[in-house]
């Protein structure tokens, strides 16, 4: 499958950027350096080795022996508030005072709680609004937890931060999240932590109904399902991704295509299930860039389930290798 004349610069992009960050992260899980990179071809922030690296370090030094940003989490933290912000090193010290109202009001230290202050970082919420929005993020995590007691973990606090974005009710809103939770659930989707978190995805869709969310969402996964990738829970997040995209058929036509490009490159030959993922990252951003010419609104809210979806990716991949933090009382 040949890959769009539009696509192939950002394929481009991507290797190189990868194989800077993969010269000053040797030791670094790949997975780890190939979610950075495509987190910088997915921003409009141009990559600058030497600032990234810089503020990975910074973000090391500032944090103390037993934290969680002495793992590779740091690099996750990096390239979210690099992206994002003009002065990453002043975000950096900004977000620790989130992450530090988001403990005082009662979330766990966890790598989650980091992902979850950067998350509320991108709207600059200061002093009493802060405080509000943090309390709100805490208790829509409580009724995340009273609906699915056994899956609703720290994990979950990067969703709960964004659905602070919805003004809903919060109880309206955890009803809408259950509606697609179970209709997803009828639907061939296995229920679990990966099911749950779709569904909170969704519902940061303002556009369209839970009932336009879930027949775009069963569509994406049968293409997924007709194609070459085999769909796993771990594939959800794409899935829900597509979904917003309406073609899926031209969109995962463009996926398949893209994922080819780089499952023939000797870095990421055995990286297949990545590989899906970074081209699906890759691809909803540019269509993202199409779509901000058209509908602002729609834009808005996309872009912020995509850095859901990558803030999750992060996460999941940096839990194991920040496991040995928390055994000694990560902070």
């Amino acid at each position: 499958m040949t890959l769009a004349q539009e696509l192939t610069p950002l394929k481009a992009t991507y290797l190189d950027i990868y194989n800077q960050l993969r010269k000053k992260m040797k030791w670094t899980d790949k997975k780890i350096v190939m979610m950075v990179a495509s987190v910088y071809v997915t921003s409009d922030r141009e990559f600058a080795i030497d600032r990234y690296v810089n503020l990975s370090e910074t973000i090391k030094k500032e944090a103390n022996m037993f934290s969680y940003l002495n793992s590779p989490l740091r690099y996750s933290v990096a390239a979210m508030l690099d992206t994002r912000f003009d002065d990453p090193f002043r975000a950096f010290s900004d977000m620790m005072e989130v992450y530090d109202a988001m403990i005082r009001s009662g979330f766990n230290r966890s790598q989650y709680t980091y992902l979850a202050a950067a998350a509320f970082m991108q709207d600059h919420t200061e002093g009493a609004d802060l405080v509000e929005k943090v309390e709100r993020a805490v208790s829509i995590h409580r009724l995340m937890k009273k609906e699915h007691p056994f899956l609703t973990s720290n994990d979950d606090y990067p969703l709960a931060a964004l659905l602070t974005q919805r003004e809903e009710e919060m109880e309206k809103l955890i009803d809408q999240v259950e509606y697609i939770y179970r209709a997803l659930d009828e639907n061939g989707f296995w229920k679990g932590n990966h099911l749950q978190f779709l569904s909170h995805m969704l519902a940061l869709d303002e556009e369209h109904t839970p009932d336009e969310l879930v027949e775009r969402t069963i569509r994406a996964s049968e293409a997924l399902k007709r194609s070459e990738i085999r769909f796993k829970k771990l594939l959800y997040p794409e899935a829900g991704l597509l979904a917003f995209l309406g073609d899926e058929i031209n969109a995962l036509n463009d996926v398949l295509a893209f994922k080819d490009a780089l499952d023939q490159e000797a870095s990421f030959r055995w990286q297949k299930e990545m590989n899906v993922k970074v081209a699906v990252n890759i691809l909803v951003s540019h269509k993202l860039r199409e779509a901000n010419t058209i509908q602002t609104g729609l834009f808005t809210t996309l872009e912020t389930i995509l850095q859901a979806q990558q803030a999750a990716t992060l996460a999941g991949i940096t839990a194991t290798t920040a496991a040995s933090a928390s055994n000694s009382g990560g902070q």
